[in-house]
């Protein structure tokens, strides 16, 4: 695998994801590439502090308004997209 086709697939290697052969290949890759073992390494950690985070409550009047756009693009997709 080269650069490109690792941050491709960085989320789903980061949440394991892929195939064992792929995890597999990726790691090699890593073994071998100090750059991307950096971005790795950086969005581990982003995702670690993410969920160390303790859950934001949504304000309701947010929670409807979100709620009420979500209805009209679901309307929207059922009805053929006009």
């Amino acid at each position: 695998m080269n650069c490109r086709e690792i941050f491709e697939a960085l989320s789903e290697f980061i949440d394991e994801d892929l195939s064992t052969s792929t995890c597999n290949e990726i790691q090699r890759h890593l073994d071998h590439c100090q750059n991307c073992r950096i971005v790795v390494n950086t969005l581990r950690k982003t995702v670690t502090l993410y969920h160390s985070l303790p859950p934001k409550v949504m304000p309701g009047e947010v929670r409807t308004r979100l709620h009420r756009v979500i209805s009209i693009e679901s309307s929207r997709d059922h009805d053929g997209g006009s």
